[in-house]
C-alpha cells in the first residue's frame, strides 16, 4: 500500500478518541472508590440497554424500509436503489439470526461489558501518546468516558490532528486517480470499491484468481471478482473471511496492480497486493 497503509488505518481509528468524554472533577485525581462507583453505574446502564434491545421487535430493529437519512445528497437514483436492495437482503439475512437469538442473559452481558472494558483499556494505552497518558489520573476512568478538562482538550486536539492527516492521504489518492483515469477503466475502479464486504472464498487456479464476495454489509452488488493472469505480490494470510477496507489501483507495464487493505475478525489489518492482466465482475441479479 502506498496511501491506505496500516499506519493510515491506525490514524483513522484514532480520530474519535475524544468522543463522549465528559468532565468530572473526581477524574482529576486517582480514587479507587470513584472508579468502582463509575464502573457499577456504566455496567447498570449497559445491562439496561441490552435488555431493552433484546425485548425489541424485529420491525423496530429492522424497519421494512431503509431510513431516508441513510442516503447522502449526491447519491444517484441508481445508487439509492442498489442500497435499498442490499438493505432488503441484509434484513432478510438478519431475520433468521433475530428469530434464533438467545434470550437476554444478564450474566453474559456483565461478562461482555468487562471484556469490552479490558479491550478498550488496552487500546487507549496503545493509542494515546505517553505525554497524554501521564496526564490521566486513572486510565480506567477515562475508558468509562470521564476525564479532566485538560485531558479532554489534549485528546480532542490529538484526534483532530489524526483526522487531518488521514483526510490528507485520501485527498492525495484522489488526486492520483484524477491523473490515472485515462489508463484505468472506471468500471474496474468502481467494481473494486468493496468497503466492508467480506471475502467469502478465494480460489487460485492456473494463474486465475477468483474471489467470492459477501456484499451484505457493503451496499454493493458485486458478488464475484476474477483476476486474469494473476500474480500475487504480497499476501499476509489466507483471504477467506477477511473484510475489505480500502484499495489502490495502478496500471504498470500493461498490467493492473491492485493493493488491498483488509482486516480480520480481531481487527488486525492485512495486505494483499497482486497484478493482473484484466479484472472481471459478477453482480447480484
Amino acid at each position: 500500500m502506498k496511501y491506505f497503509t496500516k499506519e493510515w488505518y491506525d490514524l483513522c481509528q484514532n480520530t474519535s478518541l475524544h468522543f463522549f468524554k465528559e468532565y468530572e472533577r473526581e477524574a482529576e485525581t486517582y480514587s479507587e472508590d470513584y472508579f468502582q462507583q463509575l464502573y457499577t453505574q456504566r455496567l447498570a446502564e449497559f445491562i439496561a440497554e441490552q435488555k431493552e434491545v433484546s425485548e425489541a421487535t424485529f420491525e423496530e430493529v429492522y424497519p421494512v424500509e431503509l431510513d431516508p437519512d441513510c442516503f447522502v445528497e449526491d447519491m444517484t437514483d441508481e445508487e439509492i436503489e442498489r442500497m435499498k436492495c442490499s438493505y432488503q437482503q441484509w434484513r432478510k439475512d438478519a431475520e433468521e439470526y433475530f428469530v434464533n437469538s438467545e434470550p437476554f442473559d444478564e450474566e453474559l452481558a456483565t461478562e461482555q461489558f468487562y471484556e469490552a472494558f479490558l479491550y478498550n483499556s488496552a487500546m487507549i494505552e496503545k493509542s494515546l501518546p505517553k505525554e497524554i497518558l501521564e496526564m490521566i489520573a486513572d486510565v480506567r476512568v477515562f475508558v468509562l468516558n470521564k476525564a479532566s478538562i485538560q485531558v479532554i482538550l489534549k485528546v480532542t486536539q490529538f484526534s483532530k490532528n489524526n483526522e487531518k492527516a488521514a483526510n490528507r492521504v485520501v485527498r492525495e489518492y484522489n488526486n492520483y486517480l484524477k491523473k490515472a483515469r485515462d489508463t484505468i477503466n472506471a468500471e474496474i475502479l468502481q467494481g473494486l470499491m468493496l468497503h466492508d464486504c467480506v471475502i467469502a472464498n478465494s480460489e487460485m487456479k492456473n494463474g486465475h484468481l477468483k474471489l467470492s464476495i459477501d456484499n451484505s454489509g457493503g451496499f454493493v452488488r458485486v458478488s464475484e471478482v476474477e483476476f486474469d493472469d494473476c500474480k500475487i505480490i504480497k499476501q499476509d494470510v489466507d483471504l477467506t473471511g477477511l473484510i475489505w477496507l480500502n484499495e489502490e489501483v495502478y496500471f504498470i507495464e500493461n498490467l493492473f496492480e491492485i493493493h488491498v487493505l483488509l482486516f480480520d475478525k480481531n481487527s488486525w489489518t492485512k495486505e494483499l497486493i497482486l497484478s493482473a492482466k484484466n479484472v472481471h465482475f459478477k453482480f447480484d441479479d
